[in-house]
């Protein structure tokens, strides 16, 4: 399971749309081991009208076209004081993808000599509006 941890600032930006925008910041180790490795992903985020936070974060692994996007929630645990519409809301999230989270492809390469991925990371806010998304940096799995 993956874990999601948040920083946030409020201000006054003129410049921030009520569409969230994304972006990426890191993601370290580029290579885990196979059921046993957690990789850290960084991103950043600003949402004008800052209603970011009641919508979800979602990761798309990249190795399969018609894979569903994995859905996390934002941490309910947010001083609320920062929320405020007027003036918008800036942050970075950082997302634990954990071993459950990727595992190798079943057929007989993959298994033995580990696999790769990226994913897709978007935000949809609390009206539905969708970010713009990014692709992480590939992802080693190895044994």
């Amino acid at each position: 399971m993956a874990g999601v941890l948040l920083g946030l600032a409020s201000c006054q930006r003129p410049d921030m749309t009520n569409v969230p925008q994304i972006g990426f910041y890191g993601m370290e180790p580029d290579i885990v081991k196979i059921n046993q490795d957690t990789c850290v992903l960084v991103f950043s985020f600003n949402d004008g009208d800052a209603d970011v936070t009641n919508g979800a974060i979602y990761l798309r692994d990249l190795r399969f076209d018609s894979a569903q996007p994995v859905a996390y929630k934002f941490p309910s645990d947010i001083d609320q004081t920062l929320l405020d519409p007027k003036k918008g809301i800036t942050g970075k999230v950082t997302i634990l993808i954990t071993p459950d989270l990727v595992s190798p492809r079943l057929d007989s390469v993959h298994l033995k000599y580990g696999d790769t991925t990226s994913f897709e990371v978007y935000v949809i806010d609390k009206k539905n509006n969708k970010s713009n998304s990014f692709i992480t940096p590939q992802l080693k799995m190895v044994w």
